[in-house]
């Protein structure tokens, strides 16, 4: 909940091993997008992320092989 009183739902996360920067993603408010919907979107930006850090690792090994 946010100082005037919004309710949001975001998705935080951070690379790096928590040593970068933190990133917010709004994905939608409250009552525009339901709890349901919030995780649904949710589920999306984990697979995203998982797709990211991917080709990071890849990206990686590639340079230090």
């Amino acid at each position: 909940m946010s100082a005037k009183g919004v309710v949001s739902f975001v998705f935080f996360y951070r690379l790096a091993g928590g040593l970068a920067a933190p990133v917010w993603f709004t994905l939608g408010k409250y009552p525009d997008m339901s709890l349901n919907q919030a995780r649904e979107k949710r589920d999306e930006c984990r697979a995203w992320l998982a797709d990211v850090i991917r080709v990071f690792r890849l990206r990686f090994r590639l340079r230090n092989a």
